[in-house]
């Protein structure tokens, strides 16, 4: 099994803790990237989820951030084990792959964008 649907103030989201891979069907996702997958899969301050604006398709691709200290380690497993509380995510911004360019140079980068911040 891969990722948990999880609840974070009115917004579900499936988590993925360190090292899970997403499953085919989960890969379509807007604004998922193959490669760019595999680098934050171990990030140790970054997991993956997977979102719905209004409805439930499409899902969209993209990261909880913590820079509290927060164990991760510990989290993937009360949300593995669904111990997980909305408290533990208090410290998460949620953020979205992005491609921006530079008006001055057109160089291409690709950033995480804030969209929400978790209660």
């Amino acid at each position: 099994m891969t990722g948990r649907l999880i609840r974070i103030g009115d917004r579900y989201v499936t988590y993925f803790a360190s090292g899970e891979q997403l499953l085919p069907g989960e890969s379509e996702s807007i604004g998922f990237d193959f490669a760019e997958d595999a680098d934050l899969r171990a990030h140790p301050r970054l997991r993956r989820v997977l979102t719905t604006l209004i409805r439930p398709e499409p899902k969209i691709y993209g990261v909880l951030h913590w820079s509290d200290g927060s164990d991760l380690a510990a989290l993937d497993q009360k949300v593995q084990g669904g111990t997980a509380e909305e408290g533990d995510f208090a410290g998460a911004v949620f953020a979205e792959p992005r491609t921006i360019v530079c008006r001055a140079c057109e160089a291409q980068v690709r950033v995480l964008a804030v969209e929400f911040i978790g209660e």
